[in-house]
């Protein structure tokens, strides 16, 4: 998400989207997002080295019999 964007639900959004579809599924972030995606119900199950991004990733789970996402 550009920070332009962010503030504006957008990203909620979508996340409920793809829960939508998928209602298992893991995916990598930047630890900045963490709150968020904790927030709509995702658990941090470790960290991925990105050699793209030279960085550490965060590496979420979301599984929607577990999580209650936010509103």
């Amino acid at each position: 998400m550009l920070p332009e964007c962010m503030g504006r639900g957008i990203g909620s959004r979508l996340f409920r989207h793809i829960a939508g579809l998928a209602s298992d599924f893991t995916f990598t972030s930047d630890p900045q997002a963490d709150g968020f995606y904790v927030k709509l119900g995702a658990r941090i199950i470790g960290k991925v080295e990105s050699e793209r991004q030279g960085r550490s990733l965060s590496l979420f789970r979301y599984c929607q019999s577990n999580a209650k996402p936010a509103e």
